[in-house]
């Protein structure tokens, strides 16, 4: 993180924003690849289908997706209690502004209107990083 915050204060935001974001996608994929292990997902239904198939490749607004559909928060709750759903629901808001720090905008207005919101996007995803940590450090796996 302090590289991310290093890069977005040493002038160049488009990169701190990313830095943050990959962070924050891989502790994020982390907890769905534990979580999932550890029996804490509901089963797949007929009318309920996954969107992944590998929780560390598939895109990640699908693995949140499922997240956000299969964690059964009654199952985690005692060892991750501060993991809610609004909580991955912030998550899931992030990723079109992630996908958007990695691609320059077609326009010129697009640029400014971005730009002129790179530093809140900084710092609401740097808090929910740091939220995500907190919130998993007791059950966080090593997964590569």
């Amino acid at each position: 993180m302090k590289t991310a915050d290093n890069t977005f204060l040493g002038g160049d935001p488009v990169k701190g924003c990313s830095g943050i974001y990959d962070e924050l996608e891989y502790l994020t994929r982390r907890f769905a690849v534990m979580s999932e292990a550890a029996g804490w997902w509901r089963q797949v239904t007929t009318h309920r289908k996954r969107k992944t198939k590998d929780l560390l490749k598939d895109a990640w607004a699908h693995v949140l997706d499922d997240v956000d559909t299969f964690l059964d928060l009654q199952s985690s709750r005692p060892k991750c209690p501060e993991v809610t759903s609004a909580m991955i629901a912030q998550v899931k808001g992030l990723t079109p502004h992630r996908n958007a720090a990695g691609h320059k905008p077609k326009t010129v207005d697009a640029l400014i209107k971005r730009d002129s919101q790179l530093r809140t996007r900084f710092e609401t995803a740097r808090d929910l990083l740091l939220e995500w940590h907190e919130a998993t450090s007791s059950v966080r796996a090593k997964v590569k």
